[in-house]
């Protein structure tokens, strides 16, 4: 059934804000009941024409570009989860059944119904939605599925619906007795203006809710949580402090409505006398979680305060005294007290995501901590030595799943980063994070891992991105998978979802050196060189020693046809690895007698001297940029028998231009399948 609104009045065209206030002041004469089921108002009676967009809630969705946005954001969707999205819109209000949606969304397919269970709740995922409280999607027992929003067609039309209720009591529904007597009878417009002055009340309701939310200083939709700060400085425990800042982010991650800067955003705010408030606005958040703790024998003490960004008010302090045996308790209690706090209505997944504990051994989770705190350094040693802390910690406890996906990522970076063969490296990835997904099958970071290790080891291009998916349906807000994915499409010369992955990751974590500078790499790989270059002036003023931006900004001004700007930025950032400084000097030296040519067959050599496990890719890229084509193939095709994950970059890699019509290069994509 649907009401038609009277929105039109001396030529005043009413917008949703004014819905609410309409409902609450008509009386029956203000009402039509409309003949059909829905009925759509026009913004203007000289234009009516549909646009091909519609809108619900904060998003809007183009079914032919087959995107959908939310607040001017890309909201990442697997094909069939969109596909199912269109269909629930163009049956919005009506009940279809699950043989409707799998004959509509897999046609002619042969798929199990767990198939459409599992893309519903992709779907509730992507628009935040919750079976508990749904305001796009309600599940109706023994029926199928109804979607209930407001949908505005070209974002120009409102439509506004009243749900017919046939004895069947929805997951949102006040019966009115035990006989279920509906409450919004059929047919019956004083019971349906009675139904829609309720709704209205409960709708201005909602809306005071949240005007006042959180001590009427606007709602808190992004936080920090800072690494904790000992009590006595001479007896830090760095891996506790950051142990748990990092644990109470995946915990606080959970919350869909909350957007949690990572452990690798805040990991440099460890000093003591760091300001809660400045780092805050240096991360562009709304609030800030900062404590300190102090580890005693086998007691835990921890005061933690909860601070506005915007004027340094506090929002929640408490002190919490804890055995170490009960750390994990301790890590809820805190989690559920934040929520609190910021008047975070918890929904029952969201309850089970924070009380889900990875293992109940404290000992094998502080060698777990102790193994995330030197992985983080992603230097060679560090990673090897927390391969080390994981493995203790899986001695304590063969069934810690984080931990096998700690293991998993470490071994993965090791490879990525040609620390060592990456046929030593992989392999012993892959073994980790299969045993964490055996082990538990709902942990976002094992996908995007493996995402990785099928794309840089394995060259399962499709088994990848249906891994950076499932990855971002589970963690929606996870800004590490995000640059992931987007580097991988970049990779695949899908440029603009790249970028819009890549955003996306941005607006998670702003300040992110990588993410920035991927960005700027793709830019570059879309051969828009003056835009990258923008871009790397942007990473360098976040982190003025950053080499890869020099590096690769270089290249945008060699490629520009600007070959002494290029020379400048290219010595500088191999300066700032590390490097012998007499080996730069000799590059030096060969750039300015024999140009870039001379410049990068010195780089090539240099390479190939070192003692270490180097990669022939790079090699390979060198002589490619030295001109030599039969030198830069050769090493390329030692790259392939490597399985040199740099392989992977083959199709966009901007010194092989000059390789891309020669039947070599031509074989060797099609083995890796690109």
């Amino acid at each position: 059934m649907s009401v038609k609104l009277p929105v039109e009045t001396s030529g005043i065209v009413f917008k949703r804000s004014a819905i609410l206030a309409i409902f609450a002041r008509a009386g029956p004469k203000s009402l039509k009941i409309g003949a059909k089921r829905f009925q759509k108002i026009p913004k203007s009676r000289m234009n009516d024409q549909l646009e091909k967009s519609i809108s619900f809630g904060k998003f809007e969705l183009d079914p032919d570009r087959r995107r959908l946005l939310k607040g001017g954001e890309p909201v990442a969707l697997h094909a069939k989860t969109f596909d199912l999205l269109v269909f629930l819109t163009e049956n919005k209000g009506r009940v279809v059944s699950k043989d409707e949606i799998l004959d509509a969304v897999w046609a002619g397919q042969f798929v199990e119904e767990a198939n459409l269970s599992v893309q519903i709740s992709a779907l509730r995922k992507a628009l935040g939605d919750s079976t508990q409280a749904p305001r796009f999607l309600v599940t109706v027992p023994g029926k199928g599925y109804k979607f209930i929003a407001d949908v505005h067609a070209g974002g120009d039309e409102i439509v506004v619906e009243t749900h017919k209720i046939e004895r069947v009591v929805l997951e949102t529904d006040f019966v009115a007795s035990k006989n279920d007597v509906p409450v919004f009878a059929p047919n019956r417009r004083r019971n349906l203006v009675l139904g829609l002055s309720a709704i209205a009340l409960m709708g201005v309701g909602v809306f005071l809710f949240r005007a006042l939310t959180v001590s009427s200083g606007g709602p808190i939709t992004s936080i920090a949580v800072l690494p904790f700060k000992p009590l006595v400085e001479n007896e830090r425990n760095e891996s506790l402090e950051l142990g748990m800042a990092d644990s109470l982010i995946a915990k606080l991650s959970g919350f869909e409505e909350l957007s949690v800067r990572p452990i690798s955003a805040v990991r440099k705010y460890s000093n003591a006398d760091q300001d809660a408030v400045a780092a805050g606005r240096e991360q562009q958040v709304d609030a800030v979680l900062d404590g300190s703790i102090q580890q005693s024998g086998p007691k835990i003490r921890m005061t933690l305060r909860l601070v506005r960004v915007k004027d340094g008010s506090l929002l929640w302090t408490n002190q919490f005294d804890e055995s170490v045996t009960d750390i994990f308790r301790l890590q809820d209690s805190i989690s559920e007290r934040v929520a609190d706090a910021l008047e975070i209505r918890l929904t029952n997944l969201q309850k089970d995501r924070i009380a889900k504990r990875f293992t109940e051994d404290t000992e094998a989770y502080q060698l777990y901590l102790l193994g995330r705190f030197h992985f983080a350094k992603r230097r060679r040693d560090a990673v090897l030595k927390s391969v080390e802390y994981f493995d203790q910690a899986l001695q304590k406890d063969p069934n810690y799943a984080l931990a096998y996906t700690a293991k998993g990522a470490a071994f993965s970076v090791l490879g990525w980063y040609e620390f060592i063969p990456p046929h030593e490296a992989y392999p012993k990835a892959t073994a980790a994070i299969e045993k964490a997904l055996e082990l538990d099958n709902t942990i976002a970071e094992a996908y995007g891992v493996r995402g990785n290790i099928k794309r840089n080891y394995d060259w399962d291009l499709p088994g990848s991105e249906s891994d950076y998916l499932r990855a971002l349906e589970l963690e929606p807000n996870n800004a590490t998978i995000h640059h992931w994915y987007g580097l991988a499409l970049s990779l695949d010369g899908r440029f603009d979802e790249g970028l819009a992955e890549l955003k996306r990751a941005q607006h998670l974590d702003p300040l992110s050196i990588v993410i920035n500078n991927a960005v700027g790499g793709t830019l570059s790989f879309a051969r828009r060189f003056d835009e990258a270059i923008a871009q790397y002036r942007h990473v360098l003023e976040l982190e003025p020693d950053y080499p890869f931006a020099y590096i690769e900004r270089g290249t945008c001004y060699f490629l520009l046809g600007r070959p002494d700007e290029a020379k400048d930025e290219w010595l500088k950032g191999i300066s700032l690895l590390g490097d012998n400084q007499q080996e730069v000097g000799a590059l030096r030296a060969a750039y300015d007698s024999g140009g870039p040519i001379a410049f990068f067959r010195g780089l090539a050599e240099q390479t190939k001297q070192r003692g270490a496990y180097v990669s022939s890719y790079n090699v390979a890229v060198f002589y490619a940029g030295a001109g030599d084509k039969e030198q830069a193939l050769d090493w390329l095709e030692k790259a392939y028998a490597e399985r040199s994950p740099g392989m992977v970059a083959i199709n966009v890699e901007l010194f092989f231009d000059n390789l891309r019509s020669e039947p070599r290069f031509l074989e060797l994509k099609g083995k890796i399948g690109i």
